[in-house]
């Protein structure tokens, strides 16, 4: 069954009482001598409300905001299962809003499914303001009014295009918000050993451009995770092989993008699942429901050990469902943004992380010894800086000190900074308001 579609069917009364309210209460509104928007979805087959239906209408509602912004009066928004509605109040021209409102209609990735009707109230009769050109069909490129009368095109092929466009448009703003976090951490400036603006850190094998390059060459992959996510329908070892494969095609394409260079492997790793987590759940996403649905994929990823390998780095921190994020280093950035700028919350992060993980990255470059008094170093440098909290050029100072030293012994905490990346990404995640 196509989940974009599961919903209460609704028939020829439903849709006739809804439009009789609606159209009482546009008038009613329209009292008030202002310019009115009437919006709500054009979705094909009786089935008009679902939780993804939800989805396009709130992303249609939210770039009507966006558009006219402080022009908004007043906002009315119903639910019912004939599809979502809004009616908006603008105390501007109608003829500017209708121009507007194609735009919108015309440019969104999901304009064609939007319904921006706008209307006037002249000698007690509404008025609709019409398109100047006739809108398109959904599917090919007659007129959209033809074709319905006709009924040129089967439900099932209508649905599967609405499905495709949703997809397509959900997968695109994630494999984005990805893309975006990847870069965001190799920007973050200074960091100790690290690649950054200022310097390679402890590499000599990579640099800024390449993590740049590597970050834009895997948003096409992110995007192929989300999609083969969202339309899977088996279990947790079977996504989570449907992504192993499509990661490793992710590998093949940052090899190319940096000159075979292991910039990001890590974070394919990582990514790959909370996509899948993300893309997979058929509900609103909580923090709670994604760390316990990166479990259920994540734990499969175990299997590559032997019974005497202890699991460790990336994918037992994913086993655990990402705890160290979603407990912990999240709460940290999000405190740290009320009294830092977003880079400095950024580093006091990364120190946070440094001082209670086990990095990998760092072992491998000296011995557990070492790689304990480093992360007891990071919490002591993490409290010195907070407790002189009011100096914030302390940190940039004392990080360029730490960066200095641990490019002198050749110490790179890249495990930190893949959980920085993914920290950001969820941080985004939860201010696009989608995750709760």
């Amino acid at each position: 069954m196509n989940k974009i579609f599961k919903g209460e069917e609704v028939g020829v009364i439903d849709i006739a009482e809804s439009r009789n309210i609606r159209q009482a209460q546009q008038f009613a509104l329209l009292k008030s001598n202002k310019t009115l928007i009437s919006f709500c979805l054009n979705i094909p087959g009786p089935i008009k409300q679902s939780f993804y239906l939800h989805k396009v209408f709130l992303s249609g509602l939210n770039e009507v905001k966006n558009t006219f912004n402080k022009e908004i009066k007043h906002i009315e928004i119903i639910n019912p299962k004939t599809g979502s509605e809004a009616k908006i109040l603008l105390d501007i021209n109608s003829q500017d809003v209708k121009d507007k409102c194609i735009l919108i209609e015309e440019n969104h990735p999901l304009g064609r499914l939007f319904d921006l009707d706008v209307l006037d109230l002249k000698n007690n009769n509404l008025i609709h303001l019409e398109r100047a050109k006739p809108r398109k069909c959904l599917i090919c490129n007659d007129e959209a009014k033809l074709c319905a009368r006709s009924r040129k095109h089967s439900l099932i092929e209508m649905q599967e295009k609405v499905t495709n466009l949703f997809i397509d448009y959900e997968a695109s703003n994630f494999a984005s918000l990805c893309k975006d976090a990847l870069i965001s951490e190799v920007n973050i400036t200074p960091k100790p050993g690290l690649v950054d603006r200022a310097n390679n850190g402890s590499h000599k094998d990579m640099n800024y451009e390449s993590f740049m390059n590597s970050a834009n060459a895997l948003e096409p992959y992110f995007k192929e995770m989300y999609i083969t996510s969202f339309r899977h329908e088996g279990n947790a070892k079977e996504l989570f092989l449907k992504l192993r494969a499509i990661g490793l095609e992710a590998e093949k394409a940052m090899y190319k993008a940096t000159d075979n260079i292991n910039t990001h492997m890590g974070m394919i790793f990582s990514l790959a699942i909370i996509i899948g987590a993300y893309a997979s759940i058929d509900a609103e996403v909580t923090i709670t429901n994604l760390k316990q649905r990166c479990k259920q994929i994540a734990r499969y990823s175990l299997n590559d050990y032997s019974k005497d390998t202890k699991p460790s780095g990336a994918r037992l921190i994913a086993s655990q469902g990402f705890a160290i994020i979603f407990d912990e280093a999240l709460k940290e950035l999000e405190n740290n943004l009320i009294n830092y700028q977003f880079n400095e919350a950024a580093i006091l992060t990364l120190l946070f992380l440094m001082a209670n993980i086990d990095d990998n990255n760092i072992i491998r470059r000296s011995d557990n010894t070492q790689a304990a008094y480093l992360k007891k170093e990071a919490k002591e440098l993490l409290n010195d800086i907070k407790m002189n909290k009011d100096n914030q050029n302390l940190i940039i100072t004392k990080v360029k000190e730490l960066d200095k030293q641990y490019q002198q012994r050749w110490l790179s905490p890249g495990g930190s900074a893949d959980l920085l990346a993914l920290c950001i990404l969820i941080h985004s995640l939860k201010q696009e308001n989608l995750i709760n």
